[in-house]
């Protein structure tokens, strides 16, 4: 076996364990719960402190959709659905009660 026969062997196999690492170490919602999903994504490019205050429903729904659109966010649609719904969950307590007490 020539020399240049065994480095483009190994550059092959490198190439491949390679792609195979990046491909299979993706964190998708569905191997995720929702605040691992948020505080893995939001802090991609800024920190959580951003995100400790209630707003409406509209307001995370809009949000996230802004940052989903992002180059490189890396959220995607099912992300998103996720993060929002989250966000929604935990960071929307004043306006439910506010709601709550209107009815």
């Amino acid at each position: 076996m020539s020399i240049r026969f065994s480095l483009n062997l190994a550059l092959i196999v490198l190439s491949l364990f390679f792609f195979a690492m990046c491909a299979g170490g993706e964190v998708t919602s569905q191997s995720m719960d929702p605040k691992a999903l948020f505080e893995k994504r939001c802090t991609k490019c800024h920190t959580l402190d951003r995100t400790y205050k209630n707003e409406t429903a509209e307001y995370w729904t809009s949000t996230v959709q802004r940052m989903k659109s992002k180059m490189f966010s890396g959220v995607s649609d099912e992300d998103a659905k996720t993060i929002t719904q989250y966000l929604i969950d935990t960071r929307t307590g004043a306006f439910k009660t506010e709601n709550a007490e209107k009815k």
